[in-house]
């Protein structure tokens, strides 16, 4: 049985205006009259057009006519519209601004029955969803312009009672009202108050989506947001799949469910290690094909975040990743994001070559919510350019540790890095993981220790910032003698809060 040495280093991160005003003096006559109304209400418009906040009573009062534009405005956010996500993101919530309710409802309907996607294949659904399931802002704004979105998505409910799409986004919005209560923080750092508001807001999502439960909507929304108070409420693992089973026998390729699914069974939640990966597995061959694979790289995506405990690229297959994109690219077309997220994915797994293409191809167009920082692109970038062959290297520092480690003078020395590690580099550790904290990840540190013990060569595996900034710090540093000339050792890293 090999053994290997992990160090845990905690972390603290982480109703319509009226337009028309009294006639005033009486001795005006109709004509002037008309003309001053048309001139106030002009006026009025043009005023609620420079406000870009909603009052708490309604919408703005130039939602009350319809400029030229609207028409196009509207047909943007059906199945034909923009192909550009942000766009139809922002139209969208303009349309919630103004409490084009009916349009909205239209729309997903549209959306819906033709299952249309953007290039890269996000589903225009759950891009409506985002923008209809709260305040402009999400979770960071107060809780008066929270209170003035809860108003205007009630009025949207009582108007229109049976509009699953009014029930699901503002059971989205209810989640993400608890997370804003409880914050993203470890159980034991949440106070109590938080705590209690995060379940009462949980169980209020319940509640909404369960008003438009039977019969089940035709909605695969309604489904991921089940999913999602499934997470937050802790349900056991076989309730969890069955809602599974139910959701992917509504819409088999709503990529979402798959998405949700994993999360659940990551250590931090409610599965153990490997059990994300093996179920992104398993649902890519029940689906098979193109389509199979399609699946398991959005999921693969969703599980390497670049964020805390992401997924180990060695429990994934990293061929059908790229086959994954590569029918994602043939059956939807290409997008930024997808770009910049297979070649984050490339970097990871440590493919120099491909990442380097890539990234040629994006130049300066880097995705933030793959990279998060300019500055771990641009390492990304230069690793790239200077380490084709760093695969090959990590692949054979790997096998000689695995080597040693089959030795009983190895074992021996595997116990005095253990010891010695700690003491020599737990402030370096530390720093580095305060300075990139929005960038954690777990990863594996290798050193090639010579003869008298310094150290020969360093590397990391997956590449991570904080793996990047401890190397210059463990280079030529030094260790007890090993039992033999450049010898590896592996210290493996895991980094959680």
């Amino acid at each position: 049985m090999v053994r290997k040495h992990v160090f845990v280093f905690a972390v603290v991160l982480f109703s319509t205006l009226s337009f028309l005003p009294s006639l005033g003096q009486s001795n005006d006559s109709l004509g002037d009259a008309a003309r001053r109304i048309r001139a106030d209400k002009n006026k009025a418009a043009k005023e609620a057009s420079e406000a870009p906040r909603q009052a708490a009573s309604g919408p703005p009062a130039w939602a009350a006519v319809d400029p030229p534009w609207m028409p196009e405005f509207i047909k943007s956010i059906g199945a034909e519209g923009t192909s550009d996500p942000q766009r139809y993101l922002t139209n969208v919530q303009m349309l919630l601004m103004i409490e084009r309710f009916e349009v909205l409802d239209k729309a997903a309907a549209d959306v819906r029955l033709r299952k249309s996607r953007f290039p890269g294949g996000g589903w225009k659904l759950r891009t409506l969803y985002l923008g209809i399931g709260k305040p402009i802002g999400g979770e960071k704004n107060s809780d008066e312009t929270w209170a003035r979105y809860f108003e205007s998505m009630k009025r949207w409910t009582a108007q229109r009672p049976d509009s699953v799409t009014a029930h699901v986004a503002l059971a989205n919005a209810y989640l993400d009202y608890a997370w804003k209560a409880r914050g993203h923080e470890y159980a034991d750092k949440v106070s109590d108050e938080g705590g209690k508001l995060f379940e009462e807001r949980t169980a209020l999502a319940l509640s909404t989506l369960m008003q438009v439960a039977e019969p089940r909507p035709n909605c695969p929304e309604w489904y991921h947001a089940m999913q999602l108070v499934a997470l937050m409420q802790g349900w056991d693992r076989s309730k969890v799949e069955a809602l599974l089973k139910e959701a992917v026998a509504s819409e088999p390729l709503y990529h979402y469910f798959y998405r949700e699914h994993a999360n659940y069974l990551l250590p931090k939640w409610h599965g153990g290690e490997g059990d994300a990966e093996k179920f992104a597995q398993a649902a890519a061959n029940r689906i098979g094909g193109k389509a199979g694979d399609s699946i398991y790289a959005d999921v693969a995506a969703s599980l390497m975040c670049n964020c805390l405990n992401e997924s180990d690229f060695s429990k994934l297959s990293w061929p059908r990743v790229k086959s994954g994109f590569e029918a994602l690219k043939e059956m939807y077309g290409w997008s930024r994001p997808r770009q910049n997220q297979l070649a984050y994915m490339a970097f990871k797994a440590g493919d120099a070559p491909f990442a380097s293409q890539l990234l040629g191809e994006i130049g300066d167009d880097w995705d933030p919510e793959v990279w998060h920082t300019k500055k771990w692109f641009d390492q990304a970038k230069e690793w790239a350019s200077m380490r084709p062959a760093r695969s090959d290297e990590v692949a054979e520092a790997q096998a000689a540790v695995e080597a040693n480690m089959q030795t009983a003078a190895g074992q021996k020395y595997d116990e005095v890095i253990a010891a010695e590690f700690p003491q020599k580099y737990a402030d370096a550790m530390r720093t580095c993981v305060e300075a990139e904290s929005s960038n954690l990840g777990n990863f594996d540190i290798l050193l090639q220790v010579g003869t008298s013990g310094l150290v020969q060569r360093v590397l990391t595996s997956p590449l991570s910032p904080v793996g990047s900034c401890l190397t210059p710090k463990l280079d030529r540093g030094v260790f007890s003698p090993p039992p033999a000339s450049l010898y590896w050792v592996k210290i493996s890293m895991t980094l959680q809060p």
